[in-house]
């Protein structure tokens, strides 16, 4: 029931906006004000007076063209990696926005499933192939071998139209999909050994679109599989949301529907 992580979003510009780009700002606002996209937006004109750390990140940008989009993790991961950067535009806030992955992840976690396993293909065919197969087996597996935790009375309670259960599904992405590159670059910039990796990683998706660390050829084993599986069913006694592991991926989605019991916003 924790609120996801917000994303900074810095809008680095000289002079007055056009009208077009102040209607991507006001877009993008929008969609956070509204709680159904988790990130902040920030106006910094590059004259004036920044902030250390808004002035490392500006200097930090190489011949940018303005305005420049600039993209960063939430606050809370303390990671330094910036995720993209981009144009103000309204094609590339759309591409920030969403992408099918992300509404297919969003749409399945509404409907109820415990994970979806995201598999970031490698681009060996052979092996992603490999690995989506032992996904479906264990899945199937899993599905009959756990259960759901008994509820209990501190528990969010959550639309009666919406069947929680023990279910996980797969969704293949590719790192070459000019549709999700922003969700690629969201995963691969979370760790170099990402960025450079030759083989298949798969994150496990659940919650509010929080991501595990991504599974590699290690992890990738029925027992690895039931271990996160078993862990993220189980009951949680995690009173403060940095203790539990993973990073909340930007998502457009409107997860309080859940627990508000109302028709689910579209983004």
């Amino acid at each position: 029931e924790w609120p996801s992580d917000l994303y900074s979003v810095t809008v680095f510009h000289r002079g007055a906006l056009s009208a077009d780009q102040e209607a991507v700002v006001k877009a993008l606002q929008g969609a956070s004000d509204d709680g159904i996209v988790n990130l902040e937006v920030a106006l910094v004109e590059v004259t004036g007076t920044l902030t250390d750390a808004v002035e490392k990140l500006w200097k930090a940008q190489t011949n940018p063209a303005l305005p420049l989009v600039v993209v960063q993790y939430p606050a809370i991961t303390r990671l330094e990696t910036v995720v993209e950067t981009g144009p103000l535009t309204a094609a590339f806030a759309k591409h920030l926005l969403d992408s099918p992955v992300r509404r297919e992840v969003r749409q399945r976690i509404l409907h109820g499933e415990s994970i979806v396993w995201v598999l970031l293909e490698s681009g060996n065919k052979a092996s992603d192939d490999a690995v989506a197969d032992l996904l479906q087996r264990e899945s199937k597996r899993l599905a009959g071998l756990l259960e759901l935790p008994p509820v209990d009375s501190t528990d969010p309670r959550t639309d009666e139209n919406v069947s929680l259960k023990i279910a996980f599904s797969l969704v293949r992405l590719s790192r070459t999909d000019p549709a999700e590159q922003f969700l690629v670059h969201q995963l691969v910039n979370l760790s170099p050994q990402f960025a450079g990796a030759k083989e298949p990683l798969v994150f496990p998706v659940f919650g509010r679109g929080r991501a595990l660390c991504g599974l590699g050829k290690d992890g990738l084993t029925p027992e690895g599989l039931e271990d996160v599986a078993t862990f993220l069913t189980g009951s949680c006694s995690c009173e403060v949301k940095a203790m539990n592991p993973g990073l909340d991926l930007l998502i457009a989605a409107d997860w309080d529907a859940l627990i508000e019991e109302r028709a689910v916003k579209e983004p």
